[in-house]
């Protein structure tokens, strides 16, 4: 699986001057994260349909 990085502290200390809540705060960066991996998901699966194909499809 791809790791990606996410300085979820830096996007936490720049909300709360913003006026989120910690509780806003981490909920925001919990969507954010789950988002990242289902995207990260999608790619993966779609590279590996691409290399399970027959050379003559692509």
């Amino acid at each position: 699986m791809a790791i990606v990085f996410f300085d979820t502290h830096k996007v936490f200390t720049e909300l709360k001057p913003a006026g989120f809540s910690e509780a806003q705060a981490e909920v925001l960066l919990d969507l954010q994260k789950a988002m990242v991996n289902h995207i990260v998901e999608q790619v993966r699966h779609q590279y590996y349909e691409l290399d399970t194909m027959p050379p003559n499809v692509i």
